[in-house]
């Protein structure tokens, strides 16, 4: 399963100084979130691709035909 644009929905803040500076200090991963935009996300559904370690990110997306994409 593979969901294109599943980060046009939600957005976090996470760069900001603030939220740094609180990780730094006291070990808190918070970041808040905000969204529920009204996107339409496109899911792919297909069999599993088994693990080989010998492919690298380009042999795989040539692999399964996702050459084309715009990530």
């Amino acid at each position: 399963m593979f969901t294109q644009n599943l980060r046009e929905g939600f957005r976090s803040l996470g760069t900001l100084r603030f939220y740094r500076w609180v990780y730094e200090r006291f070990r808190l991963p918070i970041a808040p979130i905000y969204g529920g935009f009204p996107v339409k996300f496109r899911t792919y559904l297909g069999d599993p691709i088994p693990y080989d370690p010998k492919l690298n990110a380009a042999e795989l997306a040539e692999k399964v035909g996702l050459h084309n994409w715009c990530f």
